[in-house]
């Protein structure tokens, strides 16, 4: 795989990350009950570890990448998401500071996380949620055997997706399902799930290795 093949990669797989990321800084208009219950569970965790599976489809629905990797966030804004090879990627906030780390590009990206990031990861988990009634329209799809399904439709026009679906099962995280406003997929898988674990404080953490290239945004 060449240098710029692997970077094209790279990109989708950033841009992948950046949906997750984004849609939950948006806030929300919604159902009362439903707003209520989805606010419930979002606030019963208060740190969540599980590893991960994403699809990642065009909207004629031909996958455009897939990979697994591990997910870890901890109240309040500290976020720990890592790819596995071959397309490692290490994404960590530590409330403060984004970073964004490719090993294979040798290359590091570092940012300010500002108000909006600081609310935003599977960052439902690791952000505050008592503002989910502002811009979204939240439904329950089904409730029955355990399983809840929560459709989240922003109110905006301007909106960068346009569903989000979080699937809980016995009142675990294990889905989110994105579609954004080009059609494209993004179905996430979460396994092993466990809510509230003791997770070190120094996995959110990052000091760039040795020759790696730095991008302050």
């Amino acid at each position: 795989m060449s240098r710029t093949d692997l970077a094209n990669m790279k990109l989708i797989q950033r841009i992948s990350l950046f949906w997750l990321m984004l849609i939950l800084t948006v806030n929300a208009m919604a159902d009362k009950q439903a707003v209520e219950q989805l606010t419930a569970l979002l606030e019963d965790t208060r740190s969540y570890q599980a590893s991960f599976k994403q699809v990642t489809l065009d909207q004629a629905g031909n996958a455009l990448q897939s990979f697994d990797g591990q997910l870890l966030v901890k109240r309040p804004g500290l976020f720990y998401w890592h790819v596995n090879p071959p397309l490692e990627q290490l994404v960590i906030s530590d409330g403060e500071n984004l970073w964004v780390y490719d090993p294979d590009l040798e290359q590091a990206i570092k940012q300010k996380v500002d108000q909006r990031v600081s609310q935003t990861p599977a960052l439902l988990l690791s952000g505050e949620v008592d503002s989910l009634d502002k811009s979204f329209t939240i439904s329950v799809l089904d409730e029955k055997d355990g399983k809840q399904t929560f459709i989240l439709v922003p109110k905006g026009q301007d909106s960068l997706f346009e569903q989000l679906k979080f699937t809980f099962l016995d009142r675990l995280l294990v889905r989110m399902y994105l579609i954004d406003a080009l059609g494209q997929r993004s179905d996430l898988q979460f396994l092993n799930v466990q809510v509230n674990p003791g997770i070190d404080p120094q996995l959110f953490t990052f000091t760039p290795p040795k020759g790696v290239d730095v991008i302050e945004q």
